[in-house]
């Protein structure tokens, strides 16, 4: 291996470190947003409970990383009937 080939190898880590290193940060700063979820829905004022697993799966979830806001909205409440 020569000099070259040593330099880009190390350039290469070097990158990957620091890519590893911004993505846990961006990671930490989305875990940081679960303590802002709220406890009703946005527009209707149903009640969320994060442990049933269809109520995860089915409500709408809008984050706004900027404001640090994260609103829930059920499906059906944003629907006129």
């Amino acid at each position: 291996m020569n000099r070259k080939e040593r330099r880009a190898e190390e350039a290469s880590k070097r990158k990957a470190i620091k890519k590893s290193k911004k993505s846990g940060q961006e990671f930490e700063q989305k875990m940081a947003l679960f303590g802002h979820l709220p406890d009703t829905c946005m527009t209707c004022a149903a009640p969320f409970d994060k442990k049933n697993r269809d109520m995860v799966m089915t409500w709408h979830v809008a984050v706004r990383e900027a404001e640090e806001k994260v609103n829930f909205i059920v499906r059906h409440a944003g629907r006129k009937q």
